[in-house]
């Protein structure tokens, strides 16, 4: 569980099959979210994934190498049927994200050929113009990753200690 301004800013990492040490505090930049994640948890609201792709489509449009396509609006079955404007960018030259937004270096995608992104398809809810889905695909057509948030509650309210350790084994 990671909740912004608390914990000393580390996420708590329960882990209820082990004889010790249950919960651990684990800075969200660490090795073993690295190792766990795309996306450092600080990184991840959904404001996060539209800036995220801002950020990349700005980029590429300043080098000229923008290339997108826009497929219409549909109906995603993996959104429950939600309409959606929808548009892909082909990457060139293909890409790797960074683990975190504030990290301004440019990764090589020969460093890590199974996570480079060729083509992005974007889901954006006509209703809300929310980014909703995310659709990533090396150059082979295999998937990087795919990212799908169905069921939007925007500003919902919590109990007090949602957020905390005990709340999270609830």
């Amino acid at each position: 569980v990671y909740a912004a301004g608390v914990n000393n800013g580390c996420m708590i990492v329960w882990r209820p099959e082990a004889l010790i040490l249950k919960t651990l505090p684990v800075k969200p930049k660490e090795d073993l979210p690295r190792s766990a994640s795309r996306y450092c948890v600080t990184d991840s609201s959904l404001s996060h994934s539209m800036y995220r792709s801002f950020m990349k489509w700005s980029y590429c449009k300043d080098r000229n190498t923008l290339s997108c396509d826009f497929l219409g609006v549909r109906a995603v079955p993996e959104l429950g049927g939600r309409n959606c404007i929808v548009l892909r960018r082909t990457c060139n030259p293909d890409e790797l994200d960074n683990f975190c937004l504030d990290d301004p270096t440019v990764r090589d995608p020969a460093t890590d050929p199974a996570q480079a992104i060729h083509e992005v398809t974007l889901y954006i809810d006509v209703a809300t113009w929310l980014q909703v889905g995310s659709v990533l695909k090396r150059a082979d057509g295999e998937l990087v990753g795919s990212y799908f948030f169905r069921d939007v509650e925007l500003n919902p309210t919590f109990p007090p200690g949602t957020f905390t350790p005990d709340g999270f084994k609830k």
